[in-house]
């Protein structure tokens, strides 16, 4: 990020230090902070996420979408600012996901489960799975 709080923007310091000098400058570019990315998250063409933003698990982020915000689980965000476009699940559906981390798996439990991973949510069948393999 830009140090908009300083007279320049200018990153002195960070680039053309030789040309410029500044390279006892410190706090830019400025940060907020680590990006964190979640399991199971699609990231679209174009996408730009801002310092010390937080992706949650099964979020998905639209193609070009300016991320400035953290990202819930399982919610879909897009445009600039990315704004929330939907869930992909109901509440109850996406807590049992977040609980099941079916990405911690071994890849045999996986491989077992494809035909899980690859439809749509059945609570039931959720519920199962937790039981099994969340004990």
């Amino acid at each position: 990020n830009h140090r908009t709080d300083w007279v320049s923007t200018f990153p002195f310091g960070h680039i053309y230090q030789d040309e410029l000098g500044g390279s006892g400058v410190l706090g830019h570019p400025s940060t907020k902070g680590d990006v964190v990315i979640g399991n199971d998250v699609w990231i679209g063409s174009g996408v730009t996420i801002m310092s010390g933003v937080k992706i949650g698990d099964g979020a998905v982020l639209g193609a070009n979408a300016m991320v400035v915000n953290d990202v819930a689980p399982y919610h879909i965000v897009g445009g600039n600012p990315a704004k929330l476009v939907k869930q992909r699940f109901n509440d109850e559906i996406i807590e049992i996901l977040l609980r099941l981390k079916w990405w911690d798996f071994r890849v045999e439990i996986i491989k077992n489960l494809i035909c899980v991973l690859t439809s749509e949510p059945d609570k039931g069948l959720l519920d199962r799975l937790l039981l099994v393999y969340r004990k």
